[in-house]
């Protein structure tokens, strides 16, 4: 009777301790970063981009700013590259004189995204002259998204025929969600980590929301 007992409680113990663990694990951070449906327009010195941020934890993720950077992930000269906190109806003009009207708007940062869920909104970066059509015709720029978890940068792929391949659980596909995560996710799931050598990662400190 005594090594029964014995059993259930090492049993038990270990249960609790899993899913103190698993509880733990879940809360640390994994941040995927999408952008795509870019629109320039050199009218109004903007590049319009859909942004999808997913936070796959089980704690809220809160995102206070995004910003472009140049082809060196530096910061560009003057307000160049960084987010219009205004809201915009969303469209594009060439140098051709071509034109899009849209009836979407930009959102506004900071937001606060739920537990195991995702924003997905257009928003509205300055780029003076005819920048914004120049990169939307290449792929050599990066995007810069600072959060509650620190600063992050990812590839930011704009032109449809620059495309960023990565190669996960043996199989080579298109790469349309950048991952950022803990140290600890890093560990124990590998895989989820873009390969790629972006700018040196900065981590930023900010008091804990309430």
């Amino acid at each position: 009777m005594g090594l029964f007992a014995l059993i259930i409680s090492v049993l038990s113990s270990a249960l609790s301790l899993y899913t103190f663990a698993n509880q733990h694990f879940n809360r640390l951070y994994r941040l995927g970063i999408s952008a795509d449906n870019f629109m320039p327009n050199i009218k109004e010195e903007i590049l319009f981009a859909r942004i999808t941020f997913i936070n796959e934890s089980s704690t809220p993720l809160t995102i206070y700013d995004t910003n472009i950077l140049d082809e060196n992930g530096k910061i560009f000269a003057g307000n160049d590259g960084q987010l219009i906190f205004e809201k915009r109806t969303v469209s594009s003009f060439f140098r051709t004189g071509i034109s899009v009207m849209t009836d979407e708007s930009t959102s506004l940062l900071p937001i606060t995204i739920a537990p195991y869920s995702y924003s997905s909104s257009f928003y509205a970066f300055f780029l003076s002259g005819e920048s914004a059509e120049t990169i939307y015709n290449k792929s050599t720029y990066y995007l810069e998204t600072e959060t509650s978890h620190g600063l992050f940068v990812n590839k930011l792929t704009t032109f449809s025929f620059n495309f960023e391949y990565e190669t996960r659980y043996n199989k080579s596909r298109l790469m349309r969600i950048y991952w950022h995560q803990s140290k600890w996710r890093k560990f124990f799931n590998p895989e989820f980590q873009n390969k790629l050598k972006l700018p040196k990662l900065v981590k930023i400190k900010r008091n804990k929301e309430q």
